[in-house]
């Protein structure tokens, strides 16, 4: 078979051109890739950094709250806000909220906050034994 030089030439020319092409190709779908993985990434950093300033500011109130009352009540550490804002905002921003839900996914909230308080209480109870 006889390939004549023109054609040759044609022929390298246009599989030069594809196998660019193709590299740009794979090189743009891995960086369109990893652009939206870090924009996902930076979106739930800067959704826990707000539910963690909302739990910040609703322990400061709880601190107020007990300054202007002073009256015996318990104190949450900070941990509970944060775990607790935590759960409510996974809860909210599930898309399958509704309704005919919404009394079980609070439920869950109060569970989670709940369990967070029972092991407060068993942490601080080994504190309070050790000192």
């Amino acid at each position: 078979m006889n390939i004549s030089p023109t054609a040759l030439t044609i022929i390298l020319a246009l599989t030069a051109a594809f196998s660019s092409l193709a590299g740009v190709l794979v090189t743009s779908i891995f960086n369109y890739l990893n652009t939206r993985i870090t924009k996902q990434s930076e979106e739930r950093r800067h959704l826990k950094e707000i539910v963690v300033h909302a739990a910040i500011e609703n322990w400061k109130q709880q601190i107020e709250e007990y300054k202007v009352h002073q009256q015996p009540m318990a104190l949450a550490p900070l941990d509970i806000f944060v775990v607790h804002m935590l759960k409510l905002t996974e809860v909210l921003l599930n898309d399958q909220i509704d309704a005919s839900n919404i009394e079980e996914k609070m439920k869950e909230v109060a569970d989670t906050t709940a369990a967070m308080w029972r092991h407060v209480d068993k942490v601080s109870s080994a504190k309070h034994r050790r000192t």
